[in-house]
């Protein structure tokens, strides 16, 4: 059994150069997280992360207007520099789908999308090769966060659902995409 030791942060205000802010919201989701530590004591890894990434307002993936993949943003993804990746997957799943019968509706389940653009992608390109497959598709996008689901909503223009808990995915059969998820996954350690 591990045992927890608890760390004094006191003084600590800005002793490492990474991350820098020009917002201010690592400052204020720091204060949060530390007004939270000291109010109920330790919290684990896993909650930590999360509210780094997903805290409602001051998460990474919260902020509005900051492009964190592309170019010009924090990282690029095979998703963000061409549509080949989306092209790809959609040739995978209508051999799954076709492997499975062609069933009338075929789920596909995306959690963690981003700015659809992979949702997008993998729509267009079965719409072009396999147009009954297309017609059988219900397309889940699952975003928790509400800035971001509106976001969706307005780029995917009723071509996918956006759905708020992957509990809302009542599927049979189909498919889950989780293209640069699972590093941001919160984990124990």
């Amino acid at each position: 059994m591990m045992s927890r030791e608890t760390v004094d942060l006191t003084g600590l205000q800005h002793a490492f150069p990474y991350p820098r802010s020009s917002t201010g919201a690592i400052t204020d989701l720091g204060r949060l997280i530390l007004a939270r530590v000291k109010e109920s004591g330790p919290i684990s890894f896993a909650d930590y992360m999360a509210q780094c990434l997903y805290h409602h307002e001051l998460g990474y993936y919260a902020r509005p207007g900051k492009p964190t993949v592309s170019k010009k943003g924090d990282f690029i993804t095979s998703v963000s520099v061409g549509s080949v990746f989306g092209k790809l997957l959609a040739h995978r799943l209508y051999k799954f789908w076709c492997a499975n019968g062609s069933p009338k509706t075929f789920t596909i389940l995306e959690p963690g999308a981003h700015d659809g653009t992979l949702c997008l992608d993998i729509l267009q390109a079965i719409s072009n090769f396999a147009p009954e497959f297309r017609s059988a598709i219900d397309y889940l996008v699952h975003e928790p966060l509400p800035v971001r689901r509106k976001l969706l909503q307005a780029k995917l223009q009723g071509k996918a659902s956006v759905i708020a808990s992957p509990n809302d995915c009542h599927a049979k059969i189909g498919a889950l995409i989780a293209n640069e998820i699972l590093d941001a996954l919160p984990v124990p350690l």
